[in-house]
C-alpha cells in the first residue's frame, strides 16, 4: 500500500474481513468504531457502532468475559469511540508500542 488512503476504502477492507468472522476475538470490530469515530462524523460513528453492535450481540458470553459481559464492552466502546482526543492518545501509544515511529505516515482522506 501507498500513498493515502480513504476511510471509505479503509471501511470496505473492513467489512470485507467482517463477510467471515473470525470469533476468537472482537478486536476488528472495535478498530473499526474507534477508526471512525476519528473522522468525527456523527452518521459514520452511529452506523460503525450499529454495525458492531448487531454482529458482537450473537456472540456468546464467553468472548467478552474479561469485559465482563458484551453490554460493558459495547459502553466502554461506545464512550471511546465519542471522544476524539482518547483515540488521537490511543493512536499515538500504538505507532510506539507496534514500533512504526519510522515507517511513512500516510494520511487518512475523510
Amino acid at each position: 500500500m501507498a500513498g493515502d488512503v480513504s476511510i471509505d476504502e479503509i471501511m470496505d477492507g473492513y467489512k470485507r474481513f467482517f463477510k467471515t468472522p473470525f470469533k476468537s476475538g472482537f478486536t476488528e470490530y472495535e478498530d473499526f468504531a474507534l477508526i471512525c469515530g476519528l473522522t468525527r462524523d456523527k452518521k459514520r460513528i452511529e452506523d460503525a457502532l450499529n454495525l458492531v453492535y448487531s454482529e458482537l450481540k450473537t456472540w456468546e458470553e464467553g468472548h467478552f468475559r474479561r469485559e465482563g459481559s458484551f453490554e460493558n464492552m459495547f459502553n466502554n466502546l461506545e464512550r471511546r469511540v465519542w471522544e476524539p482526543d482518547e483515540l488521537e492518545r490511543i493512536a499515538a501509544s500504538e505507532i510506539i508500542y507496534h514500533k512504526l515511529e519510522k515507517l511513512p505516515v500516510r494520511k487518512i482522506l475523510f
